[in-house]
């Protein structure tokens, strides 16, 4: 693994504590969560036809895919999350999981 994406899932790590545990403004940690996840490459840009299921919590975020990561980021910046804080803690926490093996 690269250094460079080492300090990206230490930055996604952060992210999620910051996600569920401290007082900064939600907005700027979800832009945060979007950066990250671009340098690591997640296709962020395309909305995917079973986002919602995600959202509406038909399936679990600890399963989607690298791609389906990205549909979810994806719904974050286009705000089509009701609890955006908890869905991009879940988020955050995939794709740490995914990364390693996305290079």
């Amino acid at each position: 693994m690269r250094a460079p994406q080492n300090e990206l899932l230490t930055e996604l790590t952060l992210i999620d504590r910051q996600l569920q545990a401290s007082d900064e403004s939600t907005a700027d940690l979800i832009d945060a969560l979007v950066d990250v996840a671009r340098a690591l490459k997640v296709p962020t840009d395309d909305r995917r036809e079973d986002t919602h299921r995600f959202i509406e919590g038909a399936e679990s975020v600890a399963s989607a895919t690298w791609a389906q990561c990205g549909g979810l980021v994806f719904a974050l910046v286009e705000r089509q999350v009701v609890d955006e804080r908890a869905f991009a803690a879940l988020v955050a926490q995939r794709i740490g999981e995914l990364a390693p093996t996305h290079e």
